[in-house]
């Protein structure tokens, strides 16, 4: 699987009105960044990074293909930083993974704890469904040994004043609210392609 490393265009697209309503806030004042690198989009998963913060983006149940592309990207990343932190967005739409996805993701989480640093777990809406997520992502991230810090949140605005000061003082990597809100942008303006 080749992984290819291309900026999104900037232009709105008929995709980009397909995020979920009230997820992303306006965008706060900065200059404009320089843009995620998105490394695998497919119906259903979008995932890229900036630096060593990785953004994976579901909005229907994972399959193993999305996870390998995931545990590539993350293989390739580890080489140039010791330690990356990751957002994941999981959408309305997203369900739980089925048993080879699973097992992807336990590898992904036992393969890379020692590189991980902190992980942001944004879920999109509320009831039973949003609920099962939640416990299973939880569960996923904190049965690991290394201890890294996960945090869930409703929002990817509400995961930045957690997120952006831990990573950039454990891992000397700083990242702008603002390449956070165009990376999250970017990524939902993928979905559904």
């Amino acid at each position: 699987m080749s992984l290819s490393r291309r900026t999104p265009s900037r232009r709105p697209s008929a995709a980009s009105s397909r995020k979920p309503v009230g997820l992303m806030p306006a965008a706060p004042e900065a200059a404009p960044a320089p843009g995620i690198n998105i490394a695998y989009a497919t119906h259903g998963c979008v995932i890229g990074h900036i630096r060593n913060m990785t953004f994976c983006a579901w909005n229907a149940p994972p399959q193993a293909e999305h996870v390998e592309a995931f545990i590539a990207l993350a293989g390739e990343l580890t080489q140039s930083y010791p330690l990356c932190s990751n957002m994941s967005l999981v959408m309305r739409d997203a369900d739980l993974p089925g048993a080879k996805a699973r097992a992807a993701l336990e590898r992904l989480t036992s393969e890379y704890a020692r590189s991980i640093h902190s992980v942001a777990l944004v879920i999109d809406g509320s009831g039973f469904r949003a609920s099962i997520i939640r416990s299973f992502l939880t569960g996923l991230h904190l049965l690991r040994a290394n201890g890294y810090r996960c945090k869930t949140f409703a929002k990817p605005a509400e995961a930045n004043p957690w997120l952006l000061p831990v990573h950039s003082t454990d891992t000397g990597v700083t990242l702008s609210e603002r390449e956070m809100h165009d990376a999250c942008e970017a990524v939902f303006a993928r979905m559904g392609q």
